[in-house]
């Protein structure tokens, strides 16, 4: 799930259950896990982000492909 990181700082650094880290720039959509971007929607500081619209080519080669 992509969210976006809206708090005072300029990025931030997101510890994932395996370990691994997600940095991401304040504003910037950046990749989580479900459980881990459902926890973050509790805080204030994060918002899902929207879903950007396939471009019309790729649309239209997807339904071609159908």
């Amino acid at each position: 799930m992509k969210l976006i990181y809206n708090g005072p700082h300029d990025a931030v650094e997101v510890e994932l259950p395996d370990g691994s880290y997600v940095q991401t720039a304040a504003g910037e959509p950046a990749e989580f896990p479900e459980a881990v971007a459902q926890s973050l929607l509790q805080q204030s500081t994060w918002s899902a982000a929207k879903a950007e619209p396939t471009p019309r080519k790729a649309q239209k080669a997807e339904e071609d492909d159908a």
